[in-house]
């Protein structure tokens, strides 16, 4: 992977966000222009560790910015995680392990998250479910290399 390349497709991220009304996008899947790139916008209410599953993708990478609200995303490199079922048309792969770190998320941080990352979002923070309204960029791994 080349700096050069994921800082390109970053900021065609970023420009989208700039260049649309983010604080009133409408939920639902947004094809960033003349990319390979997607974006998935939802609003949930966070949940509770004990009610959620890890997850891992193949072929996208994720770039996650919280809209609005607060949550935790818990990461831990894929390779101490046991993996399960992957469903290749969602892009899903089952995973289970030990949280190796936590990333208090708000709309001032974005997470970049690679294939060799598996993640648990939307996890509530302080115990606390709260809503949160989120971007997902979906980035094809293949655009990166």
């Amino acid at each position: 992977l080349k700096d050069k390349d994921l800082n390109v497709v970053i900021r065609k991220c970023i420009e989208y966000l700039e260049n649309n009304d983010w604080t009133d996008i409408a939920l639902g899947r947004h094809d960033i222009k003349d990319t390979e790139i997607y974006a998935m916008v939802s609003e949930y209410n966070t949940r509770f560790f004990e009610e959620s599953n890890w997850e891992a993708h193949k072929k996208y990478a994720d770039l996650q910015v919280v809209l609005d609200g607060k949550e935790n995303i818990l990461v831990s490199d894929i390779s101490s995680m046991k993996t399960g079922e992957y469903h290749s048309d969602s892009d899903y792969l089952e995973c289970d392990g030990d949280v190796e770190e936590t990333v208090c998320m708000d709309s001032t941080i974005g997470l970049l998250l690679m294939p060799e990352d598996a993640h648990m979002p939307g996890i509530c923070v302080n115990n606390e479910p709260s809503y949160v309204k989120k971007c997902v960029f979906k980035i094809p791994i293949n655009s990166l290399k």
